[in-house]
């Protein structure tokens, strides 16, 4: 993954579009499970609606509209590119969280 160097002003170094085009959906999913700290309860606080399948699990899931954006601007800004892939793995990786198969560490 191409990294370019701090700029003034900045913290972290900042990730080229093109180095994020080449991740793999397992890619940024290990990237939430290791940088993005959801907790369960709290995901659980915000649903509007939500949908189990023949086994019990949670299948769809719906969340507030401003917990939604709220979700989106947080998961865009830790993997930016492409946008429609990242929001695709941040719906599998809550599913798993709200299953309780995920990481809540803090």
């Amino acid at each position: 993954m191409a990294v370019t160097p701090p700029q003034k002003g900045r913290d972290k170094p900042k990730q080229s579009p093109s180095a994020n085009a080449d991740l793999s959906v397992f890619d940024i999913c290990n990237i939430f499970h290791h940088h993005w700290f959801l907790l369960r309860a709290h995901l659980l606080t915000n649903v509007i609606l939500a949908q189990k399948d023949e086994d019990g699990n949670i299948s769809w899931v719906e969340f507030t509209p401003q917990y939604h954006s709220h979700l989106v601007k947080c998961d865009v800004a830790l993997v930016p590119y492409p946008v429609l892939t990242v929001k695709k793995v941040m719906f599998v990786y809550i599913l798993k969280l709200l299953k309780g198969k995920g990481s809540e560490k803090l």
